[in-house]
């Protein structure tokens, strides 16, 4: 396999607003939620430096069909939950970071845990994608995946 770049990066706690979806496809569903949520909010034309993440939960499993996505975006402290979503809040943790587009983020995230599992590192919790521009056309996503770790 080709050699990737892998950064180790510290990622600063974040105050999110979290939708969770539960299909054979919940990705987009989870997404498209929480930008609804955010449109109907006009955050999206506040200036805090809004990031997207996103992870299974619960993870795809052997022999069933659905599994779930939690869609999440960082939010100002003065945002409450409410019936759409929840609050969640990601603590400062170390990572190892790569690149990733829609057609080969199962590749990149299994060359990131052989890339953790072959260095001085552990894995310290479950892994976050961070999607890079979530207006994007979905086949054009772009990802950080963001995998906490601990030496």
């Amino acid at each position: 396999m080709a050699e990737h770049e892998v950064r180790i990066i510290k990622m600063p706690a974040y105050r999110l607003a979290l939708v969770n979806t539960v299909s054979n496809s919940p990705e987009m569903a989870s997404i498209q939620r929480l930008m609804k949520w955010v449109a109907e909010r006009n955050l999206a034309d506040r200036e805090y430096g809004q990031r997207w993440f996103g992870r299974n939960n619960p993870p795809p499993q052997e022999g069933k069909s659905e599994y779930g996505y939690d869609a999440m975006v960082t939010i100002p402290d003065d945002i409450t939950a409410d019936d759409e979503v929840q609050l969640y809040e990601i603590p400062e943790q170390t990572c190892a970071v790569i690149k990733a587009n829609l057609q080969n983020i199962t590749q990149m995230w299994n060359y990131l845990y052989d890339w953790v599992s072959g260095r001085e590192y552990e894995i310290a919790d479950h892994g976050l994608e961070e999607l890079l521009d979530p207006y994007a056309n979905d086949e054009e996503f772009l990802f950080d995946l963001w995998l906490p770790v601990r030496k």
